[in-house]
């Protein structure tokens, strides 16, 4: 199921907050909500750089999975690699890889 046209509508947060929401599916791909999961066949992307959150201080993501992650500001432009036994960082300005230095905890 996705949306055959441009839809507008409002997005209520828990705390009452709303702001406008629109679904464009030239850009968007498919859009699908089943109560309470929204499936997305495609990307999401905001409408300016660096100005909006994904959860809160106060409502947090439980968990993110991720393929590699990405991480770029002002200050730097990283790439974590997940590997069989290690995690890999690569420095994206420089071209430089570094292992993280992994400690195994006793229990």
């Amino acid at each position: 199921m996705g949306f055959s046209s441009n839809r507008r509508g409002t997005c209520v947060a828990g705390d009452g907050s709303s702001s406008e929401v629109e679904c464009n599916p030239s850009d968007a791909g498919d859009v699908i909500v089943l109560e309470d999961n929204v499936i997305v066949a495609g990307s999401i992307t905001p409408c300016s750089d660096t100005s909006y959150n994904l959860g809160s201080e106060t409502k947090r993501w439980s968990n993110l999975y991720t393929g590699d992650l990405h991480l770029k500001n002002e200050r730097g432009d990283w790439t974590i690699f997940e590997e069989e036994d290690s995690l890999t960082v690569k420095n994206n300005l420089t071209g430089e890889f570094f292992n993280l230095m992994l400690e195994k905890l006793q229990k």
